[in-house]
């Protein structure tokens, strides 16, 4: 389980320093829009790994590994996957490595995760989704207000 969270905070790790770089590129005089767009895009895949971390740990941490969790998590991670593949370069990468962990624990644990989400499960995920957008939007307001 902790291997997942792992993965999670290196792939958070690595989504700050793309910001940090494009925060430097945006100062540099470069297309302002544009990577102000991607920046909200950056946090809010950080929020979303970040939600999904707690879920493992939290799992991790009562020693309980709930199908229905896991099962949170892997839909929510192939939402990412689909929607951000070709936004952000080795976003897949890093998200596969989570999927495999993911899988993994489901084996070792003899959980069996649905190959398609109940609508329990999608509501869950999205539920995770809309609060990391609207988190990502009231940073990016409170980061317009600094300036």
């Amino acid at each position: 389980m902790l291997e997942a969270v792992v993965s999670l905070r290196l792939a958070m790790t690595r989504l700050g320093m793309l910001e940090r770089r494009l925060a430097h590129a945006k100062e540099m005089g470069q297309d302002a829009e544009e990577i102000d767009k991607i920046l909200t895009q950056v946090k809010r895949l950080q929020l979303i790994l970040e939600a999904l971390a707690l879920r493992l740990e939290t799992l991790a941490n009562t020693g309980i590994f709930a199908a229905e969790e896991l099962a949170i998590v892997k839909y929510v991670l192939q939402e990412l996957r689909r929607e951000y593949r070709t936004v952000i370069p080795g976003l897949e990468a890093l998200i596969d490595d989570v999927l495999r962990n993911i899988i993994a624990i489901a084996s070792e644990t003899r959980i069996e995760l649905p190959k398609e989400p109940t609508p329990h499960i999608a509501q869950a995920a999205e539920e995770i989704l809309r609060a990391a957008e609207k988190a990502a939007e009231s940073q990016e307001q409170v980061e317009r207000a600094k300036e």
